[in-house]
């Protein structure tokens, strides 16, 4: 590129076209393996897949921006797992991004895990039936561990007749369990929000990459300003 040879945004736009089928390739691996060892139903399959490929796209361009922003690749390197490991601390997960005061909680928003989980939830989740709950009315009465209890307000309107606490049941079909997962775990909700967790998604990549062709324009096209040939008789 420095030579001229050919231009930044070739480069950027060839190592893109490269990128998307193998994030598919590696999704598409990685999601059967999952699938196939969680038992999961196989409903959302493609649509969870995809969004899993949007999350490896992501963190594949932030790679390429790190390269390019720092000369020392180690630098680069833990400039990632820092991103990484903060993606994890702020994906609603470990704790609910409401319980985060500001500006910090800006972090709940703007990492990539946040809006991973919420689609793959919903696709792993929302076509399952399990077992050992029932579905009851709100307000009934419900015998539960030969205790009468009441009904709860929909969506959390199911009891576990053999659970010993509340803790013990989630739900008969997957909305129920998301429901209740969602009291614990604000980025898992009952609302299909997947096409816009991957435009969310498609947005950070189209944001990295944006950056990364900046960056790289800038390297390629620096240079130190040429000598006049006074100067360099002097030099000499």
């Amino acid at each position: 590129m420095k030579s001229g040879m050919y231009r930044p945004h070739s480069y950027v736009i060839s190592t893109t076209l490269i990128q998307v089928p193998f994030m598919i390739l590696m999704s598409l691996l990685i999601m059967a393996c999952a699938y196939a060892i969680g038992g999961w139903p196989w409903d959302n399959f493609i649509s969870g897949m995809l969004t899993y490929a949007c999350s490896l796209w992501v963190f594949e361009s932030l790679a390429q921006l790190l390269a390019s922003v720092f000369a020392n690749p180690i630098v680069g390197m833990l400039g990632f797992m820092m991103t990484w490991a903060t993606s994890i601390l702020f994906c609603g997960l470990v704790f609910k991004g409401s319980d985060v005061i500001w500006p910090f909680r800006l972090m709940y928003y703007i990492m990539p895990l946040r809006w991973i989980f919420n689609g793959l939830g919903y696709d792993i989740f929302a076509p399952a039936i399990y077992e050992g709950a029932n579905t009851c009315n709100p307000g009934d009465a419900v015998i539960v561990n030969n205790a009468t209890t009441t009904c709860n307000d929909a969506p959390l309107n199911y009891y576990c007749p053999g659970a010993r606490s509340s803790l013990e049941c989630y739900g008969q079909t997957g909305i129920e369990i998301l429901a209740t997962l969602h009291q614990t775990y604000e980025s898992l909700d009952i609302y299909d929000d997947r096409l816009m967790d991957v435009g969310i998604l498609l947005g950070m990549v189209a944001f990295l990459k944006f950056n990364f062709f900046g960056q790289l324009w800038r390297l390629v096209s620096s240079s130190a300003t040429p000598k006049s040939a006074a100067a360099t008789k002097a030099a000499a």
